[in-house]
């Protein structure tokens, strides 16, 4: 025969140390009754989730949440991204981030209370008798403070590194985004140019020569010129400082079946590109790497 609720009520107060059965041994009571909810609200969980878990001696529930919930995380990021595109992969990515600082809260306590009621078993294994099994959990009752100590030491330590890698490129993707900016704004630019070219036989000395009147002007560009059928994306207005004021430079070309392709910044050699090459999309780096490509 089990415990009674009074003696549950010592063993609760045992396993969680007296500082703080005030607050959780009445949670526990009232998760032993029949058909009660097992949501409430712990704020400790809520700011330091991982630190919390790790205080209150649940080793297993910590490791999953700090190495197996960010895989999940990027998994499944990565498949909505894949499946129906990078903003719906961004917004998923975001909304479980949300649902995670919501949920693990909400349910913290009726974990913790599983945590001690399998910990209580485990003390029960051959005791001689409800003393003593009052006893051996009082022995690690409470917190495990050096250990929380440690890992927010380590903690430190990793998102230090973490942010030395993780900001360096994330600057680069922005960048490198914006570039793209400047190549799909040039895309109207470049059906003109070619139009032009398949009535005269001729490349189009300016903008005026290709019929274009617009300032092809962007967020992350100042302007788009043309020059003997060459398209000069200048970098500007909003732009990354690393890329405001430099070009990128597309090179047409008429293939051996007529049509025209664009060689683009540096697979055309460096005339009217100055953009560092780590910005720029692979068909727009050195010359000899890639080939000159359809854009």
């Amino acid at each position: 025969m089990g415990p009674n609720a009074q003696q549950y009520e010592e063993l609760y107060r045992a396993a969680v140390g007296e500082r703080k059965a005030h607050y959780y041994v009445p949670l526990f009571q009232r998760f032993d009754q029949p058909g009660s909810k097992r949501v409430s609200w712990n704020w400790p969980a809520f700011f330091v989730s991982f630190l919390w878990m790790l205080y209150r001696r649940m080793y297993a529930a910590a490791i999953l949440y700090w190495f197996a919930w960010p895989i999940v995380l990027v998994m499944v990021g990565g498949l909505i991204s894949a499946l129906l595109g990078p903003l719906a992969g961004g917004i998923t990515y975001a909304l479980l981030i949300v649902a995670q600082w919501i949920l693990v809260p909400m349910f913290a306590n009726a974990l913790y209370h599983w945590h001690v009621r399998d910990r209580i078993r485990g003390a029960a294994g051959g005791a001689a008798s409800h003393e003593a099994v009052v006893q051996r959990l009082g022995r690690q009752s409470g917190g495990a403070p050096a250990v929380v100590a440690i890992a927010a030491v380590l903690g430190v330590f990793f998102f230090g590194i973490l942010a030395a890698i993780a900001i360096p490129a994330y600057q680069d993707y922005t960048i490198r985004s914006q570039v793209a900016a400047g190549l799909n704004l040039a895309a109207s630019v470049k059906a003109a140019v070619a139009q032009s070219y398949g009535a005269s036989g001729a490349w189009p000395a300016d903008p005026s020569g290709a019929g274009l009147q617009d300032a092809y002007e962007g967020k992350y560009v100042s302007g788009i010129d043309v020059s003997n059928g060459v398209i000069v994306i200048h970098y500007g207005n909003a732009a990354h400082a690393s890329i405001a004021g430099h070009t990128l430079a597309l090179h047409p070309a008429v293939a051996t079946d007529g049509n025209i392709e664009w060689a683009c910044g540096y697979a055309a050699g460096s005339g009217g590109t100055d953009i560092q090459p780590k910005y720029l999309p692979t068909l727009c780096r050195a010359p000899g790497q890639v080939q000159p490509s359809r854009l």
